[in-house]
């Protein structure tokens, strides 16, 4: 997952664990210049679940991290470090000119 920020995207580094992702968040939020309880508002969310998803919070619901990456006008971003086996294959098919199934 990448977050992005505004015009001047700011990439951050590959977030694994939920304490990349709240180091990620806290970045963002401070860089807009807000506070957890400015942030929690515009995500509605309490200042509380901010500094726990900040400092690592293993459970959280989707829908909640979305609104506030929203909030800090930031996305997520998947990318497939290991393509599966088929698409592998797919892609070799292509390079050759052929399907070798």
């Amino acid at each position: 997952m990448h977050a992005q920020v505004g015009p001047k995207s700011k990439r951050y580094p590959q977030i694994i664990r939920p304490s990349e992702l709240g180091a990620a968040i806290q970045g963002l939020r401070r860089s807009a210049g807000l506070t957890q309880a400015e942030l929690g508002g515009r995500a509605r969310v309490s200042r509380k679940w901010i500094s726990e998803m900040e400092n690592g919070k293993a459970t959280a619901e989707v829908g909640v991290v979305c609104r506030i990456l929203e909030a800090l006008g930031a996305h997520i971003e998947v990318v497939v470090a290991h393509p599966p086996e088929a698409v592998l294959e797919e892609i070799i098919a292509g390079l050759s000119g052929g399907d070798e199934r």
